[in-house]
């Protein structure tokens, strides 16, 4: 399927100390990032709470970051306000397009294309008009950056051999494979740890120093994660969006969590990614409403893939 992602925004990030500032206020060791290689990382607030969650690489020699659309303006904002000291420049790149192609033949007729493709060794390859990212999941998923200007010519010939798919799919590659999907309505709620990027390998212990990282390692080495990031599946009457509250039965209906992002099953089932309260992680027999729809009905998905692959 091709996927076109006009839900996502690439920031540029260019200056002499560009990898220094980036550092100080990323999760992620930035000082050891290559140019063969992307970094999954997050922006927290001084308290600890991410703003943001995104895809770090280099494109055009240039340093980037890919986030989604509806947080980027306000994080952007955040960033530049410690940027003064720092010889860089902030910006939103919208001189690109951003493909996703995810098909077990993606392979085969990318590299009928592109000749040289990306793989688990080398997750990011670089050429004059385009930027190429390698997810290694069961099914490849590669994502390409366009300059906008050979745009249609790279959709054209794409669409030979894909489907033009939607958001909606991107949105179910991330809740399989467990990124979880910031918007500004669910931004600065959650420590990092509470949304699975210590798994993910978003935040570096050793690195020093960056905005919130006292909370961030206090929380970690004294084991106090109070919520986790889960997959429920189930049937509700009233479409979910993100930010909404859930609630579980414990004896009684209690708030549980919050809703980071859907993906739209059938007509009135849904797959649900969403951070929830660490005391309903051991039951997996729980079960979970809309806040806003008592008819609604939901079950933890675990474990994951296989569930999932059974439900899509």
């Amino acid at each position: 399927m091709l996927h076109i992602l006009n839900n996502l925004s690439l920031v540029q990030v260019t200056g002499k100390d560009a990898l220094k500032f980036l550092n100080n206020h990323f999760t992620c060791n930035i000082l050891k990032l290559k140019k063969n290689m992307f970094k999954i990382t997050s922006h927290c607030n001084v308290q600890g709470k991410v703003i943001s969650t995104m895809y770090v690489l280099y494109h055009q020699n240039n340093v980037i970051y890919i986030q989604n659309q509806t947080i980027s303006q306000y994080q952007i904002k955040i960033l530049k306000k410690y940027s003064i000291f720092y010889d860089v420049k902030i910006l939103e790149d919208t001189s690109v397009v951003l493909l996703e192609l995810s098909e077990l033949k993606s392979k085969l007729i990318l590299k009928s294309i592109f000749h040289i493709i990306p793989n688990k060794f080398n997750t990011v390859i670089h050429n004059e008009n385009y930027t190429m990212i390698y997810f290694d999941y069961p099914k490849p998923r590669y994502l390409l950056i366009v300059n906008i200007s050979i745009k249609n010519d790279i959709i054209f010939n794409l669409k030979k051999s894909f489907f033009t798919s939607t958001y909606q799919n991107w949105i179910l590659w991330n809740i399989k494979s467990q990124f979880p999907i910031i918007e500004h309505k669910t931004s600065e709620l959650f420590f990092p740890q509470e949304i699975n990027m210590l798994k993910l390998k978003g935040i570096d212990f050793n690195k020093g120093c960056y905005i919130g990282q006292e909370i961030i390692s206090r929380i970690e080495y004294l084991k106090i994660k109070k919520k986790f990031l889960a997959t429920i599946y189930g049937i509700s009457y009233k479409y979910p969006m993100v930010g909404d509250i859930i609630e579980c039965n414990l004896n009684q209906w209690v708030r549980s969590g919050i809703i980071l992002s859907i993906y739209r099953v059938d007509m009135f089932y849904f797959l649900i990614q969403a951070v929830l309260k660490m005391n309903i992680y051991k039951s997996t027999r729980k079960r979970f409403r809309l806040q806003k729809d008592h008819r609604s009905n939901f079950f933890l998905v675990f474990p994951l893939k296989k569930i999932v692959n059974q439900i899509i």
